[in-house]
């Protein structure tokens, strides 16, 4: 009888094998998870701090930062709730008289002198604060 001689893998080839496939059904199930929000973000731990950030010194008291440039569907929504505020009487004298406030005091047009300025980033510094008077040095950075 001719008997075909029994082929076996070496043990390192057997343990290769079983790493990559542990490592691919690990990182599978990683990736679900991420996807799924069931793990935080991993490329939210080697971001860079705020890009606005740079502008103020080290020994800033307080930073505070905003994107206005949202993601993931947010921007449809905050133009659904700025239209649905508008609806409201109160809300569009409020705006108007801001608008207002900001002419009289300061003789900048928000429409044309402020709003061209913004971008996707502003934020603001607490460079100085007085606890006897309440006065503080502050600075904004638009972005």
């Amino acid at each position: 009888m001719n008997e075909r001689p029994e082929r076996r893998l070496s043990s390192p080839i057997k343990a290769a094998i079983v790493v990559a496939g542990s490592a691919a059904f690990l990182l599978s199930v990683a990736v679900l998870a991420f996807y799924l929000g069931w793990l935080p973000n991993p490329w939210l731990f080697f971001k860079s701090s705020e890009h606005s950030a740079r502008y103020y010194p080290d020994n800033t008291l307080v930073y505070a930062w905003l994107t206005l440039n949202p993601r993931d569907g947010q921007r449809g929504h905050m133009i659904d709730i700025w239209n649905r505020l508008g609806e409201y009487s109160a809300f569009r004298e409020w705006k108007d008289d801001t608008q207002d406030t900001i002419w009289r005091e300061t003789g900048t047009d928000m429409e044309d002198d402020l709003l061209p300025w913004f971008g996707p980033e502003v934020s603001l510094g607490i460079l100085d604060f007085d606890f006897d008077s309440a006065d503080f040095d502050g600075a904004v950075t638009i972005d």
